[in-house]
């Protein structure tokens, strides 16, 4: 994938993700954040539940942690199932 593509579909999510009311959450926010860097980096998201489904989908790598139904985990790349953050640092370190 190009850089260009890269950031168009980086593009996509965040306006996925500003307009999305699939859940509850989308009742009580006041403001989305999508993310901001550079097109060339891997993404990594890490998500527990189904309203992460449709990001975990488009990104370099997901992470299901610690995951609270079946969809969360069929889509994840890894799962950690233990409530420790620091379960997930081997899994976004850069080799």
């Amino acid at each position: 994938m190009t850089s260009e593509e890269r950031r168009a579909a980086l593009d996509a999510i965040a306006s996925e993700v500003r307009v999305c009311d699939r859940c509850r959450l989308a009742a009580g926010r006041t403001r989305a954040v999508p993310g901001e860097g550079s097109p060339d980096t891997e993404v990594v998201f890490v998500g527990d539940h189904f309203n992460d489904e449709a990001i975990m989908l488009k990104v370099d790598k997901a992470i299901a942690y610690p995951p609270a139904d079946a969809a969360v985990k069929a889509v994840a790349h890894e799962t950690i199932v233990e409530d420790d953050l620091l379960r997930i640092v081997p899994h976004i370190l850069v080799e």
